[in-house]
C-alpha cells in the first residue's frame, strides 16, 4: 500500500498520504491546519472512485484520532513554509494493511535519481478552473474526464537536492498534496510533495529533524506495542 486518499467530509480526495506504520499516516502540515486550527478528517486507504459505492472504497474509511505538527508549521503555516510542512496523523483503528518505509539518504543517493509521486489528484486548480486527467479511469468518451479519487504514480528525477527540499518534474495537482515521494525498490519514503508550480514540484524533504519528528510521533501512540522507525 502506497498512498491514501485524505478527505474533508467530502468524497474526493483534498489530500494524500502514505501509511508509514500500521496506523500512522505521513502527509502534508497544510492539509491539516488552516486558519489556526485543526481539519477534522478521514483517511481512505487505496480510494478507487469517487466513494459513492462501497467498491470505491475498498478497505474503509478512518477517522484520525491524533495529530502532530513541527512547531515550526504552527509558528508559521505559510504555504512557503516548506520547511515545517509536513504531519504525522494517527488512525482511531488500525486497517490491517501494509506500509511504507521512511528514512534520510545522501545528496548522491537522491540527486537524478527516479523516485515515484503516488496520490490523488483533484478536478480543480486554485482558482477551481477544471483539470481533466487523460488517464482517468473514466476517460471515455467526450471530456471532461474526472479524475479524483483515483490513485495516480508517476516516476520522474530528483533534479534539485537541497537541505531541506527536493525538487522535481512530477505532475503535481490540488489533492496531491501530502503525497509521498519514494523509491520503488526500496519501498522507502524519501520526502512529502507540498507545492506544484509551473517550473518545479516542491518537495519537503525527510532529514534527519523530520525523521526525528516521525519516530517520536509513532512512539508516543504505538500500535500493539510496536513503534520506532521501520
Amino acid at each position: 500500500m502506497s498512498s491514501n486518499g485524505i478527505n474533508l467530509y467530502a468524497n474526493s480526495s483534498s489530500c494524500s498520504g502514505a501509511l508509514i506504520g500500521p496506523r500512522h499516516v505521513l502527509t502534508a502540515a497544510h492539509c491539516v491546519w488552516e486558519d489556526g486550527a485543526l481539519l477534522k478528517v478521514r483517511v481512505v486507504p487505496g480510494q478507487n472512485g469517487d466513494g459513492t459505492s462501497l467498491s470505491d472504497i475498498p478497505f474503509g474509511t478512518f477517522w484520525v484520532s491524533h495529530y502532530f505538527l513541527p512547531k515550526g508549521w504552527l509558528n508559521d503555516p505559510a504555504p512557503g513554509n516548506l520547511r515545517y510542512d509536513y504531519a504525522v496523523l494517527v488512525l482511531g483503528e488500525e486497517p490491517y494493511l501494509g506500509w511504507l518505509g521512511f528514512d534520510t539518504s545522501s545528496y548522491s543517493s537522491l540527486k537524478n535519481v527516479l523516485h515515484e509521486a503516488t496520490g490523488y489528484p483533484g478536478n480543480f486548480d486554485e482558482v477551481q478552473t477544471f483539470i481533466g486527467c487523460d488517464d482517468s479511469p473514466l476517460a471515455v468518451g467526450t471530456p471532461p474526464h474526472f479524475c479524483f479519487g483515483y490513485q495516480y504514480t508517476q516516476s520522474a528525477q530528483l533534479e534539485r537536492v537541497y537541505t531541506n527540499e527536493l525538487r522535481s518534474k512530477h505532475d503535481a495537482a490540488n489533492g496531491q498534496s501530502g503525497s509521498p515521494i519514494w523509491k520503488f525498490s526500496t519501498q522507502y519514503v524519501k520526502g512529502v510533495l507540498t507545492k506544484g508550480s509551473s517550473s518545479w514540484t516542491k518537495i519537503t524533504r525527510i532529514r534527519t529533524g523530520v525523521f526525528d519528528f516521525i519516530c517520536s510521533a509513532i512512539a508516543a501512540t504505538p500500535t500493539q506495542g510496536i513503534h520506532g522507525c521501520y
